[in-house]
């Protein structure tokens, strides 16, 4: 064993997993289940932890979480992985016996953004085939400004013109097509000198994103909108 793989060795075994989750209590107070949605404003060392996890977590080198492709009736999922996959790992190199704790710890990281379930947008971690998919190293926390609203609605003005708005958006705009047509009306009153280009933005990421290979803008739709599950600015 190198230097290297001892280092991931220590890091990976132990009670690490209590240290992480102390830590991420410390820097925004309980994260139950029930707080999880406003436990988005992690930092310092407990984001570079949970990073070094979701890295480990990607390596089929070591023992990573095996992503795949899943077929379905008239299409396929790409890159994903289940719940259960991810709680079995958790325990496993974190020294977890309790699933519920690896459960737990789960459902903080699935807070942060770095994992989320492709069929709702509720972020935390279920130990069952539920499928997940790993946030972009792009869209990392540590990676991404706070986004402001005008980001915002480029993102709900490019839905809409692609067309996906029922399936896409979060559940909190998608109960009804009204109240998802009511934010895009209140952000381009609240822009209106600005909307011009705000449009003009969307339709240039709609142009860049149709030039994708299918199975990528798939894969990066659903990033974007995960990351957008964490933000929620308006």
């Amino acid at each position: 064993m190198n230097m290297g793989e001892e280092t991931m060795t220590q890091m990976f075994t132990g009670p690490s997993h209590l240290v992480i989750e102390n830590e991420m209590r410390g820097s925004f107070g309980d994260c139950s289940s029930a707080s999880l949605g406003s436990c988005k404003n992690l930092k310092g060392p407990p984001r570079r932890k949970i990073e070094d996890i979701i890295t480990k977590m990607q390596d089929d080198k070591t023992g990573g979480v095996p992503v795949r492709t899943v077929k379905s009736f008239l299409s396929k999922i790409p890159s994903v992985v289940t719940g259960t996959d991810i709680v079995q790992w958790l325990m496993k190199n974190l020294s977890i016996e309790d699933p519920v704790e690896a459960i737990h710890l789960g459902s903080l990281i699935a807070a942060q953004g770095y994992v989320f379930p492709i069929s709702d947008h509720v972020l935390t971690m279920k130990d069952d085939g539920t499928f997940y998919r790993f946030q972009a190293p792009y869209f990392w926390p540590s990676n991404c400004w706070e986004p402001e609203n005008t980001d915002y609605a480029i993102y709900l003005c490019k839905r809409t013109m692609q067309n996906k708005a029922r399936l896409e958006l979060a559940d909190y705009e998608a109960v009804s097509m009204i109240i998802f047509q009511e934010n895009l009306a209140r952000l381009q009153r609240a822009f209106a000198r600005k909307w011009e280009f705000i449009f003009m933005q969307a339709e240039a990421q709609v142009k860049i994103d149709r030039k994708k290979d299918k199975t990528e803008r798939k894969i990066l739709d659903s990033q974007e909108r995960a990351f957008w599950d964490v933000h929620r600015p308006v």
